[in-house]
């Protein structure tokens, strides 16, 4: 038996043990300040009563530690009564992590809250902990219904991330903590704030916690009323019955239920219904904002008003921009004064996205929203022209300019992923003309959930560019590092290897849209040695089981790059061949009507082209359909398109896939080929090579092909301006090499 006298001195022992280990833990090995100790809790957290920040912020501390720890901090809301030396009686001994400035104050810490957005301060100190951030009075996890700035919830995710903790994806395996008995936070003085207010990194509903804890938020939303007189206001419901001359006409002079922008009447209507809006009771993150915007996709309106201010010289971003543009700002004009805190935006999209050409300033109310994908972001070209649609929209000095991204998953099978050009265009915007005006954030369109095809690869996208939003000065090596160590363990290195190499991948133009077959199989190698690396049934394996079943996809576009052929497509009948000579089309409604070749199947388009002009601008049809998205085989803005209308209407209904910028050079010919096959989806090609593939692209197409050459049975438009020869209409699939055989003799 021991005695109690030894017994005593090793509990004395014991003590100093555990003492030294909560001190050495922490970023100061001397001047540390505990928080847990043995997997039991040191520390108490304060928070305002009512405080809905702080009280969130508070039970993400509280969860985080849990998991780490096994230990759970004690929660102590605030009432005016409260006093500091009540507090100590009550948790003698404890760290007090106060959340929040009147928390802090209480605690002895008497620190004002950051200016700018989110930002948040960390006062550490010995027996105190004090998170003070920059908080709104409105708050809500869900970002989308609440903006609002939250700087102590950001300054509790940062703590949580120097113990180790990362959200690496939005599903159950997402989050990676270490395990362990204690946590100190070493004494500190430090302040953080975004570098971009506007952080919107998705608008899904299911995963904004997720987003929250990699960056995303702010206290603004320009995009609040979206497409305003379809998804915010019902304008047709409203008008289309009494009021039909607000609504547009379109080239064949028929009423549309599109609202028309260039009518006077109509803005003096939109003018009212934005002054409702900024009276209303809503989050005034989404109240100060009214977008003047016409319904999605391209906008026109040939009435005798709105006709003469079509600029067709500006092209497809461009066409309509002073149409628009006039309407926004005369309703900024009549509100200016009114709600001088509030702003009219003008989302610089599809063919209104070049600004206006008759001001040289715009209304001090305005700020512009341009949308933008981020995918197309990799030729300089591209990128040249996107930082001239920025700097032109700069020099007319709205209040501010925000950016519309997409991470749409353009390519479900060819995993985009974006690093290199997340880093390289935040980087950008970050320092772009600030003096002129400045750039605020991005919202995006990318879906974050890990479970839909691409999921794997798009929330890392996401994952970066949230780190990026916060801090344009980010190094991409070192997020990929960090990444892999939390996500794969003992696998890091060869996974780290293989995002590395995806994003190589998409910087290549030869396989950006598609992997050659020896690229699939370098990654498809990395991927194994990653698994082979990782214990079984660990969460390494079970992390690196979803890589696997995102890349199975590719593995199929390797087996169908190099799969042998069925027979010689040259002795197969087309439905309807121009054999052995070229036909000329004028450009001018001058597409011939074809009897109609039913394509409910599987099918194979192709034709050689010649070109007579540069086709960088415009949309012009190969082979079409009755209707504008029914069938295309199609060239627009220098892209090829394939793309049908499945039994499903609208966008919803159309399977469609497109190449990188094509450089097609007037006088030359080129052979142009697209297949689909309801098991292998949609295939382009150019001169017998591959431009794009997506396996998930399978729905059948509801109806029939019927002109070539232009697009339409009333009257031909979208007609492609040069020759066309060997025009044939395949019902099966042809193989990679059977297109190669059709590409093989000029006309």
């Amino acid at each position: 038996m021991v005695s109690n006298q030894l017994r005593r001195i090793w509990l004395v022992i014991f003590a100093l043990l555990v003492l030294t280990a909560c001190q050495a833990f922490g970023d100061s090995l001397s001047n540390s300040v505990p928080i847990v100790c043995n997997g039991r809790a040191q520390a108490v957290i304060l928070i305002p009563d009512n405080d809905s920040c702080c009280g969130y912020a508070a039970s993400e501390l509280v969860d985080h530690v849990r998991l780490i720890t096994g230990a759970t901090l004690p929660i102590e809301k605030l009432t005016d009564k409260a006093d500091i030396q009540s507090l100590k009686n009550t948790w003698p001994g404890k760290t007090l992590i106060a959340l929040g400035v009147e928390s802090a104050k209480l605690a002895g810490v008497d620190v004002a809250a950051p200016s700018r957005v989110d930002g948040f301060h960390i006062e550490v100190r010995p027996g105190v902990v004090a998170i003070v951030g920059r908080d709104d009075a409105v708050f809500d996890a869900n970002y989308t219904w609440v903006p609002g700035s939250a700087g102590t919830l950001y300054g509790v995710y940062h703590v949580l991330r120097g113990w180790g903790v990362r959200w690496l994806d939005a599903g159950e395996l997402g989050t990676d903590v270490p395990h362990l008995d204690t946590l100190t936070l070493a004494e500190q003085s430090v302040t953080v704030s975004p570098r971009f207010p506007y952080r919107f990194l998705s608008y899904g509903k299911d995963q904004m916690q997720w987003l929250r804890r990699i960056g995303a938020g702010g206290d603004r939303d320009p995009w609040s009323t979206k497409h305003t007189f379809e998804q915010t206001i019902d304008f047709y419901g409203k008008y289309g019955k009494t009021h039909p001359e607000y609504f547009t006409i379109d080239a064949q002079g028929h009423r549309t239920h599109d609202i028309a922008l260039g009518h006077p009447q109509v803005v003096d209507v939109i003018t009212q219904e934005a002054r409702e809006y900024f009276k209303s009771n809503r989050p005034p993150g989404l109240q100060k904002y009214f977008l003047v915007i016409p319904p999605d996709g391209e906008y026109y309106c040939y009435c005798n008003i709105c006709r003469p201010q079509i600029d067709r010289k500006r092209g497809n971003t461009g066409n309509m921009s002073n149409l628009l543009a006039r309407a926004v700002v005369e309703v900024a004009r009549r509100l200016e004064k009114e709600f001088p805190d509030h702003y009219i935006v003008y989302c610089a999209y599809s063919n209104y996205k070049q600004p206006p050409t008759f001001l040289e300033k715009l209304p001090p109310n305005v700020v512009v929203l341009i949308s933008q994908s981020r995918h197309d972001l990799y030729t300089p070209q591209a990128i040249e022209q996107a930082n001239e649609i920025l700097a032109g929209w700069q020099k007319l000095k709205p209040h501010a300019i925000y950016f519309c991204r997409y991470y749409n998953n353009t390519l479900g099978t060819i995993p985009q992923v974006m690093g290199t050009i997340i880093s390289r265009d935040l980087g950008y915007l970050a320092d772009a003309g600030t003096d002129l005006a400045p750039v605020m954030g991005e919202m995006n369109f990318g879906p974050a959930d890990p479970s839909i095809p691409g999921g794997w690869y798009n929330n890392f996208n996401l994952y970066v560019t949230g780190i990026y939003l916060w801090n344009p000065n980010a190094t991409l090596s070192q997020i990929i590092e960090d990444y892999c160590q939390h996500a794969y363990g003992p696998a890091a290195k060869p996974m780290e290897a293989f995002w590395t190499r995806l994003d190589a991948l998409n910087q290549d133009p030869q396989q950006r849209q598609i992997f050659s077959a020896d690229s699939i199989e370098e990654l498809d190698r990395m991927l194994q040695h990653a698994i082979a690396a990782a214990p079984t049934k660990s969460v390494y394996a079970r992390r690196l089981a979803i890589v696997e079943d995102g890349f199975a996809p590719l593995r199929a576009v390797r087996s169908r790059l190099l799969a042998p052929g069925t027979g010689n497509p040259l002795q197969d009948l087309a439905a309807y061949p121009i054999a052995h000579k070229a036909v000329r089309f004028s450009g001018k409604a001058s597409g011939r009507a074809i009897e109609p070749v039913k394509v409910d199947g599987a099918y194979t388009v192709a034709t050689w082209i010649r070109p007579a002009r540069l086709l960088e601008q415009g949309a012009y049809d190969l082979l079409g359909g009755s209707e504008k998205h029914h069938f295309a085989l199609r060239i627009e803005d220098g892209r090829l398109y394939l793309l049908h209308q499945t039994r499903q209407s609208g966008w919803n209904g159309i399977e469609m896939l497109w190449s990188p910028v094509l450089d097609l050079r007037p006088g030359n010919w080129y052979h142009v080929a697209a297949s689909f096959d309801p098991k292998d989806g949609m295939t382009l090609y150019l001169d017998g090579r591959v431009l794009a593939m997506d396996m998930s692209k399978r729905r059948l197409a509801a109806y029939p092909i019927t002109t070539v050459g232009a697009r339409g049975i009333r009257s031909f438009d979208l007609c492609f301006p040069g020759e066309m020869a060997e025009v044939r209409i395949y019902l099966r699939q042809l193989s990679v090499s059977e297109v190669r055989i059709l590409a093989q003799t000029r006309p």
